[in-house]
């Protein structure tokens, strides 16, 4: 998902982040086994799209190790 950087930092409060970028003040992160309920983003600025798993295999493997 990705949205306003402020909006999506509060956002991602306790869950599980797997990839972050920053485009100037905004901010795409990748969720790793959190459900995202459309009644959450209702009235929110996030723009939420899929991932491909090729992307997600580097991201679960780069600089972690893997996941446990």
């Amino acid at each position: 998902m990705k949205g306003p950087k402020s909006q999506i930092e509060e956002y991602e409060k306790g869950k599980q982040v797997i990839h972050e970028q920053v485009f100037g003040g905004e901010k795409k992160i990748v969720l790793f086994n959190e459900d995202i309920y459309a009644e959450e983003l209702v009235d929110s600025s996030f723009h939420v799209e899929a991932v491909h798993i090729q992307d997600i295999m580097i991201y679960l493997t780069a600089n972690r190790g893997g996941v446990a």
